[in-house]
């Protein structure tokens, strides 16, 4: 069965935000020489998947995130999320999660959303690998989850204060604002 959703003009405003380009040249610049950490089970999970982008080792990368109310998952609902992030002109999603949006919207009606980073780890896919239900991996059995939950917080925590220290030893470049970003 295919929903087809057509966006009701009006709420494109709380429905898509676009990140300050500013801060993500910046983060990116800033945490390119961290040493991402993984787990022997991350990676033994990571090899079940068919596709080289799913079997990649930890990676900072740059994408769509897909926000919904409610948790979704599998193969069909995969390809309506990414249906919904053309209609908005976003580029193919890469991670799914639930609560961005919400704090985007709220952050954008109290302060602003100029200094948002949002920083995700990838614990497990959207979907699992072609040997298994969705059901199998909504609801591993002991043993076959992901792995790796340690690790990716560790990374969110090494790559995001890259950009924290530098912004709270440079405090007077960046009070006002995020500011140009130059090659240092």
């Amino acid at each position: 069965m295919h929903i087809r959703f057509t966006p009701r003009k009006g709420y494109e405003d709380i429905r898509r935000y676009q990140l300050n380009s500013e801060l993500l040249k910046w983060n990116l610049h800033l945490s390119q020489s961290v040493a991402l950490k993984d787990s022997k089970e991350a990676s033994a999970y990571r090899m079940k998947y068919p596709d080289a982008a799913a079997r990649r080792n930890p990676a900072i990368t740059v994408g769509t995130h897909m926000t919904g109310d409610t948790f979704f998952h599998g193969p069909g609902l995969s390809k309506q999320a990414q249906y919904i992030a053309k209609l908005y002109n976003a580029d193919d999603y890469i991670i799914t999660e639930m609560e961005a949006a919400a704090i985007a919207q709220v952050l954008n009606r109290t302060v602003g959303i100029e200094r948002i980073m949002s920083l995700r780890g990838a614990v497990n896919f959207d979907q699992g690998n072609p040997n298994e239900t969705t059901l199998q991996h909504l609801d591993p059995a002991p043993g076959e989850t992901a792995g790796g939950f340690a690790e990716i917080v560790e990374n969110i925590v090494l790559v995001g204060s890259k950009t924290v220290d530098h912004i709270v030893d440079n405090w007077d470049v960046w009070e006002k604002g995020v500011p140009k970003f130059k090659e240092e």
